[in-house]
């Protein structure tokens, strides 16, 4: 994942699937420590029950 990108941005919508998932969940966690300090960041946690296979590691990334 390319975080150059995110670098520019000031404001970041992070959505549900994506961040509770792999592999995409380590991209999105690493694109939102690069963003954290620069841009306002919105997290969307409307998942579904059914694509979680470890809830307690979901709660835990969300935190």
């Amino acid at each position: 994942m390319d975080t150059e990108l995110a670098g520019a941005a000031d404001e970041l919508h992070l959505g549900s699937v994506a961040t509770a998932l792999e592999p995409g969940a380590s991209n999105v966690a690493r694109l939102l420590e690069t963003s954290r300090a620069a841009a306002t960041i919105t997290f969307d946690l409307n998942i579904r029950p059914a694509l979680i296979h470890d809830s307690v590691a979901a709660q835990s990334r969300a935190a």
